[in-house]
């Protein structure tokens, strides 16, 4: 009978070393990985992070969204880039995820396949009335399957990613198919698809709504009046259809700011130190220190952070030993996107949204670039600094707000030049593309190089108005609209003028 008890009490005890075990591993796995044991307690304690935690599935439908959505009455007709803060906008989304998922899964019918050219785009869908989607580049093919949730690589399209689309909703002769033109920037393919949720009256809806709100911007494409430029025919530029052409409209300044949250009081105080990291670390643990060059350093098992006093974030991993499994560019996309979201990161930004504008696959990770939009207008990163460069001088610069290399099982490196967004005063200032066009080629002429211009190989591919953010800016700075080309030239890829 003792014996028996001893043994049962043995029992016990060796199932409760076994689970120690398990639970200590637990901490030790997640604390190489963010340095605080947050994710393996909360899975025993659910509710402990609950204000640290994010939805990934949330900001997979934030991110994926296309960064322009705009209708289009056709040839010579106005076009009108549907506004984010419409109903019209989540339902045209909801659109394009039905019908790209039809597409790559293979239930279509591909009807039309040719060469990408900026002209045969305009031919096939900016000049006819349609839905227009964009993209700032085409997302890679497995990033994009992966947002999306689409099983396959592409049903056999031979699409390397996704970069525009449009819904012809007036090309097919039956009501219960859409016709849809696809590119990625190298082929343009024309499908049919089964009707979505919308239908073509209910889209046809949507553009009267657009034309009959005297809010609502209209725009005009280059291809409409001017043929044979070196312009790209599918851009789209604001023009006044009323009989009174009036070249004037207003623009919102932007506030642009470092938030307070990342911005520490004394670097020096440990107190104020905590408080920044409250703010970018949340659960995780960590040891503090002064930079020496106003900056603040967070250093802990496997992680360097440091945040310069001009609100530059450069995070490091410090590997303990072994190489990193690549991963495909989904699982690396999904590390990249935690980097952002987690511990409510993305809410310092404020008015503004995260695009992504690029990806680049190295041998061994995979590189993410993101920038600021204003609803539709890009805020571009032009942005040179000495900070974190320990006192040495080094200047680094930066043409992306946020640049983060990740790999399938973490991020590898970040750098985010963290601003935060606010609506300023509107002003009226003259929006006149022609006359904009002309101050562009005068960069050229004042420079000596207007052969350039009239050369057979000069194009410009985008054209717009945006924001830009430049080195040596205060912590508090306004940012005012500004005209953006972008031409094939070294040294004059991106020509920034002020708006008049």
């Amino acid at each position: 009978m003792i014996k028996q008890k001893f043994e049962t009490v043995r029992s016990f005890l060796l199932l409760a070393l076994i689970l120690l075990s398990i639970f200590q591993a637990g901490i030790l796995l997640v604390y190489q990985n963010s340095g605080y044991p947050a994710g393996f307690m909360s899975a025993i304690f659910p509710g402990r992070s609950n204000q640290y935690s994010f939805d990934m599935n949330e900001a997979k439908d934030v991110i994926r969204k296309p960064s322009v959505v705009a209708a289009s009455e056709g040839k010579y007709g106005p076009r009108w880039i549907v506004d984010r803060e419409t109903p019209w906008y989540e339902e045209l989304c909801r659109e394009f995820s039905y019908y790209m998922a039809k597409v790559l899964s293979g239930a279509s019918r591909n009807e039309e396949s040719r060469q990408y050219s900026a002209q045969e785009w305009y031919n096939c869908a900016v000049s006819k009335k349609a839905f227009l989607f964009s993209y700032v580049k085409n997302v890679d093919m497995e990033l994009f399957t992966w947002l999306f949730g689409i099983q396959g690589q592409g049903g056999g399209t031979g699409f390397t990613g996704i970069f525009k689309a449009a819904l012809l909703y007036e090309e097919s002769p039956n009501d219960n198919e859409m016709v849809v033109c696809i590119t990625d920037g190298v082929i343009i393919q024309k499908h049919i698809i089964r009707t979505g949720n919308l239908d073509r009256k209910e889209l046809s809806e949507i553009i009267g709504s657009l034309s009959g709100n005297m809010r609502s911007r209209t725009y005009g494409a280059i291809g409409d009046y001017f043929s044979g430029t070196a312009t790209s025919p599918d851009i789209l530029y604001i023009y006044s259809f009323s009989m009174i052409k009036d070249s004037m409209a207003g623009f919102y300044d932007l506030q642009c700011r470092v938030p307070q949250e990342v911005i520490a009081a004394d670097p020096y105080d440990v107190a104020d130190r905590n408080a920044v990291a409250m703010a970018m670390l949340g659960n995780e643990s960590y040891e503090s220190d002064a930079g020496g060059d106003g900056s603040i350093v967070f250093v802990n098992l496997n992680n360097i952070y440091r945040i310069n006093e001009d609100g530059m974030l450069q995070y490091r991993y410090k590997p303990s030993g072994g190489s990193l499994p690549k991963g495909n560019a989904g699982e690396a996309f999904a590390e990249a996107l935690g980097f952002i979201y987690k511990y409510g990161r993305i809410r310092l930004t404020g008015d503004a949204d995260i695009v992504l504008t690029g990806m680049e696959e190295t041998d061994g990770s995979y590189e993410f670039y993101f920038d600021y939009y204003y609803k539709e207008h890009p805020i571009i990163t032009d942005y040179s600094t000495t900070a974190g460069g320990g006192g040495t001088g080094t200047v680094t610069s930066y043409g992306h707000a946020i640049t983060i290399e990740a790999a399938g099982g973490r991020v590898i490196s970040a750098d985010w030049l963290i601003r935060r967004f606010s609506r300023d005063n509107e002003i009226l200032r003259n929006y006149d593309f022609i006359r904009a066009h002309e101050m562009m080629v005068n960069v050229f002429r004042n420079d000596g190089m207007l052969d350039v211009v009239g050369g057979e190989d000069f194009s410009v591919s985008g054209a717009g108005i945006g924001y830009r953010i430049t080195e040596g800016m205060k912590k508090t700075q306004l940012l005012v609209p500004v005209w953006i080309f972008r031409t094939n030239v070294e040294g004059y890829r991106q020509i920034v003028l002020e708006m008049q």
